[in-house]
């Protein structure tokens, strides 16, 4: 990998000294899931509180009209 620096290698020094530990995070528990991948309704509305968002129902007035 040339083309990485090795100042930007930081993370992985502060993984091998033990400083920071890379853990496993569930789709429940991880927030970005919800951006990333389908999670269900209830997961989703827990995200949406924890990241601080509003759930609004209807569409941006500039989003083009749909069929229905």
């Amino acid at each position: 990998m040339r083309h990485v620096e090795v100042c930007q290698l930081w993370l992985q020094e502060k993984v091998r000294s033990g400083e920071v530990k890379v853990v496993k995070v569930g789709t429940d528990e991880s927030v970005a899931d919800s951006l990333t991948k389908y999670v269900g309704n209830e997961i989703l509305k827990k995200h949406l509180r924890e990241t601080s968002q509003l759930e609004l129902e209807g569409r941006h007035r500039l989003a083009p009209a749909t069929e229905c």
